[in-house]
């Protein structure tokens, strides 16, 4: 069975380095590839020189869609996007801009990911995400605690946010 390794320092303490990433390769056939959760481009970089050298197929994903495009165009199979669950058709187009060799497409729309990510980073994540989709009219639901709902002037400054990128009809029902 194909398995992958999950580099996420924050939460692992220790780091996949590509020479202890080159050695698991080595003594593990099953080894398919690798996601790197952390954030540190340069570590990326390092470790799809360090796959290059791997001898059979081995994927490499990112966690962030900050480094989604530049990912892409260096070598990684994509990425494991939190954002796609909200807003899929963005992803989607970077993805198909890109694949089909339409770079500045992709870049605009990675542009526009970008744009996104940094208003919705003024709100707690997760809670965030669940305002989105229920301000998309997605059925309302809430996150776990401890994390909490958006309040309404959370929700009220996130939906000017995504009307001024033009993620959100202007003329949406308000909450």
């Amino acid at each position: 069975m194909p398995t992958y390794l999950y580099n996420i320092l924050s939460h692992a303490r220790n780091s996949i380095s590509p020479h202890l990433l080159q050695v698991l390769a080595a003594e593990a056939s099953h080894l398919a590839g690798i996601k790197d959760s952390s954030a540190d481009f340069q570590h990326v970089i390092e470790i799809l020189a360090t796959a290059q050298t791997i001898g059979r197929p081995f994927s490499v994903f990112i966690r962030t869609e900050q480094y989604l495009l530049p990912g892409l165009l260096l070598g990684t199979s994509g990425g494991v996007s939190g954002l796609a669950n909200v807003f899929p058709e963005l992803i989607s187009t970077l993805l198909e801009a890109y694949k089909s060799g339409e770079i500045v497409r992709a870049q605009s729309a990675h542009q526009k990911i970008l744009d996104l990510e940094k208003r919705l980073s003024t709100f707690p994540s997760i809670s965030a995400h669940y305002a989105v989709l229920a301000l998309r009219g997605m059925e309302e639901s809430f996150p776990r605690r401890p994390m909490r709902p958006l309040n309404a002037s959370e929700t009220m400054r996130l939906r000017k946010g995504l009307q001024e990128l033009e993620l959100l009809d202007p003329f949406s029902p308000q909450e």
